[in-house]
């Protein structure tokens, strides 16, 4: 048997390579933007419809069918284990619910959520390409200084129709929206673009800072406080997760200073603003905490009685058809916890709670510990390190910002998840094979 020559064969493995790699991005793009589509809804026999529902399950097939052409196998890591347990008490729970048609009925649509972040890691997108692409720097520019103008506009200008859906009336005025279904998680969205065009770190280019200009233009037009808040908070992460320097006693009481300066600062400015636009609803936003404080004392009261596992995914606004009335609204959307630990609690219970929690904060640790090795490692991986602090650095964002409204219902949510383990995944097989070459190294010497 005739062996092709060594350079062609090369070759075809490297065509191959760039054939596979272009098609996990390709899949990846289709999730992401399948999952920052969700203010875009169809009500069919009274099931609300979104594109993320719509397409999970085509999209998880297809994916599975790319796996299996590609004969790449299908990680299933501790942290997806621990998700899975979740997922079977909030089963039992939704099915025990006092509420329990209205409840499966929502746990079916957080399961294809939540398929979402299984599809993340099975694909592998390379990330050292998929945000640096023409494809994410046209995305960042509509949902930043595109979305940023079409809000002043509207300012003094009558939109077309389709415009208008990126707008939201009410908390007294008008916010931008954008394709997210909330301003306030539109806000918490922008936080994850935010970071991953600093992560590209093209200080020397006028379009670089005009695109970042935008985006923070588009996050003030969401007029909500938490996220920015936040916002400031993951910045701060960020940078320290990215630091290639080893952190020390002394450098690490720097950061707390620098912290607590910061922390300062942003009481000082919020209570300024608040004391000179306070009396501007938009800006005050004083009938939101109060709303918040409301929704939480029922869902608090609703725990108690369902302390174990509690009343089920999703059941608070059945539960509590009367909510909306106490602060002045008709619709069933203001019925919201407004608070990712709380409607923890009040769905799937104690032992839901904890149970979630220990997946939460898996992901989360290794994917601190895995950018902080890559950028301490001294590798030329510096990009790929910040692209992983951003990516970690947004999942604390979602948790601090207590915008989650219910944040686990929502694909974006488990896309950053399943993107930061990923990432930790990657990283433990760069550790590996390096280790592995140290070994066989000192093994020939």
């Amino acid at each position: 048997m005739i062996q092709p020559p060594i350079e062609q064969t090369k070759y075809r493995v490297a065509a191959q390579n760039s054939v596979d790699t272009n098609l996990r991005i390709l899949i990846f793009y289709i999730l992401f933007l399948t999952s920052s589509l969700n203010s875009y809804e169809w009500v069919v026999s009274g099931n609300v419809i979104t594109p993320e529902r719509l397409l999970a399950v085509p999209l998880l097939l297809t994916t599975l069918l790319l796996l299996i052409s590609l004969n790449s196998a299908i990680t299933f890591s501790r942290a997806s284990a621990i998700l899975l347990l979740w997922l079977l008490i909030a089963f039992i729970a939704s099915a025990a619910s006092p509420v329990s048609l209205w409840s499966l009925k929502m746990y079916s649509g957080l399961l294809l959520a939540a398929s979402f972040y299984f599809m993340s890691i099975w694909i592998r997108p390379d990330m050292s390409m998929c945000f640096r692409t023409q494809a994410f720097t046209l995305f960042a520019w509509f949902v930043g200084p595109g979305l940023a103008i079409v809000y002043i506009v509207s300012l003094n200008t009558e939109l077309p129709e389709f415009a208008t859906h990126w707008l939201q009336e009410g908390s007294g005025g008008m916010r931008l929206r954008g394709t997210i279904s909330e301003a306030n998680l539109y806000a918490v969205f922008l936080i994850l673009i935010n970071l991953l065009v600093i992560a590209q770190g093209h200080v020397r280019k006028l379009g670089w800072w005009s695109l970042l200009l935008g985006l923070h233009l588009s996050l003030v037009f969401a007029f909500s406080r938490a996220p920015w808040i936040t916002y400031i908070f993951s910045l701060l992460l960020f940078l320290a997760l990215v630091n290639p320097r080893r952190y020390n006693a002394a450098i690490l009481s720097k950061f707390a200073i620098l912290i607590s300066i910061v922390s300062l600062f942003v009481v000082i400015l919020g209570y300024s603003l608040f004391s000179m636009f306070g009396h501007h609803e938009i800006i005050g936003r004083v009938h939101s905490l109060i709303t918040r404080l409301i929704m939480w004392d029922l869902a608090f009261a609703s725990f108690v009685d369902h302390l174990l596992i509690g009343a089920g995914i999703f059941s608070f606004s059945e539960l509590f058809t009367f909510a909306p009335s106490l602060v002045g609204s008709e619709t069933h959307r203001s019925a919201w916890i407004s608070n990712l630990p709380l409607a923890l609690l009040h769905d799937t219970g104690i032992l839901g709670f904890v149970v979630f929690m220990g997946f939460f904060c898996l992901v989360f640790v290794r994917g601190v510990r895995a950018v902080r090795w890559l950028s301490t490692a001294g590798f030329s991986c510096r990009y790929l390190s910040k692209v992983g602090g951003a990516l970690v650095a947004f999942v604390a964002a979602l948790f601090v910002s207590g915008q989650m409204i219910p944040a686990h219902s929502l694909a974006f949510f488990w896309v950053a998840l399943g993107l930061v383990e990923s990432f930790s995944i990657l990283v433990k097989r760069m550790r590996r094979r390096l280790e592995y070459g140290c070994a066989v190294t000192n093994k020939m010497s």
